[in-house]
């Protein structure tokens, strides 16, 4: 047998190795994936530059302009994930937020706006009805560590409410929790639901300009003299996130330490806020008598302190459930007002129809906050603010009130159902000291409080009927696993 030169022995073993990595690499691509694990989500577009100029423009008082619903636009702008103070608008110093900063500084802010959920569908619900998550019934996960539970028809939504006050209702949801396979499309003319958003690792992330393009369109489509109410629902701040390196570059500030996670949220956020100025811009040029409000379904966590998680839905903590609040229309009094006390989730709907004078369903278990938006009063109305979370094996209940936040978490054992309180000062804002050995008039105060409402929540609950069930699709349920729903 001829000899094989050394040289020649080793460029043969690279052209095998060669090989072999080719039929490796080809494999894997052809692999098919797991469905229990979803395909990673290409880089959200870098936001465009927001006008300034242009948005001080639209955003100029016009004191003689009516606000009623003969006369007025609403345009409802609806945030998933969304962290009150990582926006500038609430003290933050990173640029991740111009155009909401602006829109503050010419329409009023709510300074504690408290949602009753720290997940979407039930903080969506209390938003959109006006009444308690435990009401609704759509937070209980029961053994399937998720729920399908459906928004009843016996609940009126603010899309209800603005129809049979004359308007056209356009809605678009990028998240599948806010769809109508769980009841949101109740009173909605049109409501459009991606269907596709987290299918393949090479399609384009779900942002704000898919669901501004459809809402545009239903706009142009609509006659100049028709009312509209324009409701959208954003996720571009939601995990799975990949912001542009643009956007992550644009809030860097240099010396200032943080985590990944800070970072890439901050930078969803800046993207969100290119999203939302682009949407005001565009509507306010064809609809110039607007009425606009901003609102988080929740917060996030963030690891920021360590002990609030990564995400939300678990927690009660202030990072989840207290979120922005911005109202603005061209005659509101004395712009970019701050508006101090508390408001809730539940206090939204009654709010919008007591400013466009529509009547307003009952029961309701909110109070409107017109008289702060209008000038009337410098506070919310309320003394007191509840919140509660049924989310996987999480089960807890909390109070805010006189400078204080009251958690209860009712933990199941084998034997019997332990409870746990822990008491934060309001003031320390991400609330790592448990005060509640410090405080025991307090504790005792505000632990009877939230009794009271606890026994009117299942009071309620208990005259409101069965609760109704969804029907995902294996779509649907694949875009609540990449969303983080679904373990």
């Amino acid at each position: 047998m001829p000899r094989v030169r050394p040289r020649l022995r080793l460029a043969l073993v690279l052209l095998g190795l060669a090989a072999l990595a080719a039929v490796v690499v080809i494999g894997l691509r052809h692999w098919p994936r797991s469905s229990s694990k979803p395909a990673r989500r290409a880089a959200a577009p870098a936001p465009g530059p927001v006008s300034e100029p242009q948005l001080r423009e639209a955003l100029a008082p016009v004191p003689d302009m009516p606000l009623a619903a003969e006369h007025t636009d609403v345009l409802m702008l609806m945030v998933c994930t969304f962290r009150r103070d990582r926006l500038q608008p609430y003290g933050q110093e990173r640029p991740t937020s111009p155009f909401l900063q602006l829109l503050s500084e010419h329409g009023v802010l709510f300074e504690h706006a408290i949602v009753q959920s720290s997940w979407t569908k039930p903080s969506m619900g209390s938003l959109l009805t006006g009444r308690w998550t435990g009401v609704l019934q759509l937070d209980d996960p029961g053994d399937r560590g998720h729920t399908n539970r459906a928004l009843a028809p016996g609940f009126y939504t603010a899309a209800e409410a603005l129809k049979a006050g004359g308007y056209r209702t356009l809605g678009a949801s990028a998240n599948p929790n806010v769809s109508s396979t769980f009841g949101f499309d109740q009173g909605f003319d049109l409501h459009h639901e991606p269907e596709h958003l987290w299918r393949d690792s090479d399609e384009a992330s779900p942002t704000g300009d898919q669901l501004i393009e459809q809402l545009l369109a239903d706009l142009d489509d609509t006659p100049a003299h028709q009312r509209v109410y324009l409701q959208a629902l954003f996720v571009d701040t939601h995990a799975p996130r990949r912001p542009s390196r643009q956007a992550i570059r644009a809030v860097k500030v240099e010396g200032v330490e943080t985590t990944q996670r800070v970072l890439q949220y901050d930078a969803s956020l800046l993207t969100l806020d290119a999203h939302l100025a682009r949407m005001l811009l565009e509507v306010q040029a064809r609809r110039p008598n607007l009425l606009v409000a901003v609102v988080g379904d929740h917060g996030e966590g963030l690891k920021l302190p360590e002990h609030h998680g990564k995400g939300h839905g678990n927690h009660l903590y202030t990072t989840t459930t207290q979120v922005p609040l911005l109202w603005w229309h061209p005659a509101l009094p004395e712009q970019g007002r701050s508006i101090d006390g508390l408001t809730m989730g539940v206090d939204l709907l009654p709010t919008l129809l007591d400013l466009l004078h529509l009547p307003a369903p009952t029961p309701l278990d909110g109070d409107s906050q017109a008289p702060a938006i209008l000038g009337e009063t410098g506070r919310a109305s309320h003394e007191l603010a509840f919140t509660e979370t049924l989310f996987r094996k999480s089960s807890k209940t909390a109070v805010i009130g006189q400078g204080y936040h009251l958690v209860r978490d009712h933990k199941a054992g084998p034997k019997r159902e332990r409870i746990d309180e822990a008491l934060y000062d309001l003031d320390e804002a991400l609330q790592q000291t448990d005060l509640s050995g410090n405080h025991p008039r307090v504790l005792e105060l505000l632990g009877a409080e939230l009794d009271a409402w606890e026994a009117e929540v299942r009071h309620a609950r208990d005259s409101s009927g069965d609760p109704i069930e969804g029907a995902p699709s294996e779509a649907t349920l694949q875009q609540l696993r990449t969303l983080g729903y679904i373990e």
